[in-house]
């Protein structure tokens, strides 16, 4: 929930945060929050800590050919909220 509030503030467009937050909203309406205990925060920061390390990665990497929509079985995807 932390990086999700995050996010919404991460830009200091005042119009995108507007929308970010909206955005954020549906979704905190629609979908329940699971509980964040103490061991889920360890292996989340373990978690990030190894993607971290690992470095950058090209997911579309050779997929660049299938049509827009495509790559997820249609379902659309975005890199920020």
């Amino acid at each position: 929930m932390g990086e999700l509030h995050y996010g919404v503030g991460a830009s200091t467009d005042p119009v995108e945060q507007l929308h970010r937050r909206q955005r954020l909203q549906l979704v905190l309406d629609t979908y329940d929050v699971l509980p964040f205990d103490a061991d889920v925060a360890e292996s989340y920061g373990l978690l990030a800590k190894m993607v971290r390390q690992a470095g950058p990665v090209d997911v579309l990497a050779g997929h660049d050919s299938l049509p827009p929509g495509k790559e997820f079985g249609g379902c659309a995807t975005t890199s920020n909220m």
